[in-house]
Parts: structure tokens; C-alpha cells; sequence
């Protein structure tokens, strides 16, 4: 696994064709729908393992970026910081808060996945090569697909784990042309 800073990260998202903006990023393709979160730690942690072990398939890099976090989460602080040092990392998050990853590293993306839901930080899981976006924050996980079939699976796995769609999400969205 890879760690990059924030700038060295938006070059690799750039690289990849894809939009460094927040709300772009989270509707950038053709497929996007919108789910309430659970706020259910068990329930997101079969979720975070769910969605590695579909991201895990893809044979190339793919990336989680957290993009914003909580004041009041840093107190604990020392989870996030914790955890890098177990991969030899000096930084903290405001200098590594970008995460090259492929499949050997789901172990260690997981657990950054764990914590990024459990503090509710926003943060996107990003797969240029399946074309996929999963992007969770504090109230809502956007998901944005450029292929059907991704779509359709990441659909019946939300479904099966009872996350609510929320329709009105997309309706708040600026008119774009």
C-alpha cells in the first residue's frame, strides 16, 4: 500500500480521468444512487468487508482517500495514528490521508475503511479500472458506477444488508449543463 498526501493523491485521481471534486467524484457516472447509513458498527463493518472483497477482484490499484473528518473525532485521534505506525508511517492524517492500495493490501484497507466509517469521516473507495465510486460520509454512502453490472451488484448487497435508498438526495443536486 501505497501512502500519498492530499496533492499527491489528486494527481493520482486526475491521472485516472476522473474529477477531484467532492460531489463530482460521487455522481461522476452514469449509475449513482444514494443510501442512508445504518449507523450500525457491525452492521458497516460487513459492509466496509463486503465492498473490499468486491473492490478486491480488481487486478489493478485502486485508492481511499479520506477527504474530511470530524473535530471531535480527534481525541481518538491516536486510533488513526496508531494504525500507521503499525505500517511504519510517521505521518498523520492531514499528511497521509491517501491510500494506493491493490489486493494484498485489503487487510490493512479494511481496518482504514473500519475507522473511517466509525468516526463518519467522508471518504471514497475508488476503482478506475471497474469504473467505481463508494463514498461514505456522516449521513449518506454514495455509490456511482460506470458499468451495469457493478451497479446491480453493489444494489443486491445493499438490499441484502437493508440500507434504505434515499431518492431525494439527487433531486438537491444543482442543475448542471
Amino acid at each position: 500500500m501505497k501512502l500519498l498526501s492530499k496533492e499527491k493523491g489528486e494527481i493520482w485521481v486526475r491521472n485516472h480521468d476522473l474529477p477531484t471534486g467532492g460531489r463530482t467524484l460521487r455522481t461522476f457516472y452514469k449509475y449513482s444512487f444514494v443510501y442512508e447509513r445504518r449507523l450500525i458498527t457491525t452492521t458497516e463493518i460487513f459492509l466496509a468487508k463486503q465492498l473490499l472483497r468486491y473492490f478486491g477482484t480488481d487486478k489493478k490499484e485502486n485508492a481511499l482517500w479520506i477527504t474530511q473528518w470530524e473535530l471531535s473525532s480527534n481525541e481518538n485521534m491516536n486510533l488513526y495514528t496508531g494504525f500507521l505506525k503499525s505500517l511504519n508511517e510517521k505521518r498523520n492524517l492531514n499528511k497521509a490521508s491517501f491510500f494506493v492500495f491493490n489486493k494484498t493490501d485489503l487487510n490493512n484497507v479494511e481496518c482504514l475503511l473500519d475507522l473511517a466509517l466509525f468516526f463518519m469521516w467522508d471518504t471514497y473507495l475508488i476503482s478506475p479500472n471497474r469504473k467505481l465510486v463508494v463514498s461514505p460520509n456522516d449521513e449518506f454512502i454514495h455509490v456511482s458506477c460506470g458499468e451495469e453490472k457493478n451497479a446491480k451488484d453493489l444494489r443486491e448487497l445493499f438490499k441484502l444488508m437493508k440500507f434504505k435508498e434515499e431518492t431525494k438526495w439527487f433531486s438537491k443536486l444543482p442543475k448542471t449543463d
